[in-house]
Parts: structure tokens; sequence; C-alpha cells
């Protein structure tokens, strides 16, 4: 399991989460800044591939970057439930969310393989995409992305599907 945030270029983004229930195997991530590469094991049970970031009080904290990912290091799973509430504090461009059935993760924004469910405030969209060590858009649905709230944003997974809740 990982959790990622993207913020805009001078936006700073928070993200508290909690691992809903998992069953089988798989593997979930999420993208944005969470630690340097030399303490890619700041925050215990997840290593970092790119960025920076700080927790406080119990809340990861993550300004903008070019992709930095944060990935549990439990096993994974194929399905099962993972949350996140996300604040995205303005309406800069960027994005926050999850990365989910994760493998072959690297440093940068489109190095692995999985599903991006991500919310922008800017455009005013929720987007899905998929990676395979590249960006391939699937979908973006406009959605309401209020700033400075937080967002609860929710991926149900099974072996061929995913089923977004977004607030």
């Amino acid at each position: 399991i990982a959790i990622t945030l993207a913020g805009g270029a001078e936006g700073l983004s928070a993200l508290s989460f909690s691992f809903i229930s998992q069953v089988e195997r798989g593997r979930m991530v999420s993208y944005d800044n969470f630690q340097a590469a030399d303490e890619a094991r700041a925050v215990r049970g997840f290593r970092a591939f790119g960025g920076t970031g700080r927790v406080e009080a119990g809340v990861l904290h993550a300004p903008a970057g070019p992709g930095p990912k944060l990935v549990a290091e439990e096993p994974g799973f194929a399905r099962g439930e993972v949350g996140a509430e996300v604040l995205l504090p303005d309406a800069a461009p960027g994005n926050a969310g999850l990365i989910v059935k994760l493998s072959e993760p690297g440093v940068g924004a489109d190095q692995f393989n999985g599903y991006e469910v991500a919310l922008d405030a800017a455009a005013g969209q929720l987007r899905l995409g998929r990676h395979r060590q590249n960006f391939e858009p699937i979908r973006d649905v406009p959605c309401a992305v209020p700033v400075n709230r937080w967002i609860p944003l929710v991926v149900r997974m099974t072996e061929t599907a995913l089923e977004i809740v977004v607030d």
C-alpha cells in the first residue's frame, strides 16, 4: 500500500491516511513528495522514491515536486479497499491522490506501473490513469474539488475493476 500527493508548484499538500481493508496480494502506492532519496525509510513502514516531506501530528505534509512516491513496505493486495483524506491548500496546478496496483516503482512522475486516482482542484476533476513507465489517461471526470478542506478519497479494488468514491 502506498499513498500519493502531487500539489501545485508553490502549494503544500497534506494527507492523512488509513488502510481500510486488505485482501490477497497486489500492491498500492501513492505518489507525491514525502522524503528525500537519502531518507528513503524516514516514514516508518514506507519506502520513499524521491521527494521531501514531514509528518506532524499524524498528518503527512508534502510540497509539490516531480513525482516522488511513498510505498508501503508491507505486502500489497489486489482485492480490498484503501482510503485517504486529501487536503489541497489552493487551486494551483497539480493533483493529489492514490496509486494502486503498483509494481516497479522508481524516482520520477511516471516511473511505475499501476493506476493513478487523483484529484485536481485547478481543473475541477477526478483523474483515472494507467502508468506503464509512462502516463496513459483513461478518464477525467468533472467533480467538485474544494480547496483548504479534507476530501475523503477511497478506491475499492477487485482483480479486474476499480471503484472510486470521492467525499
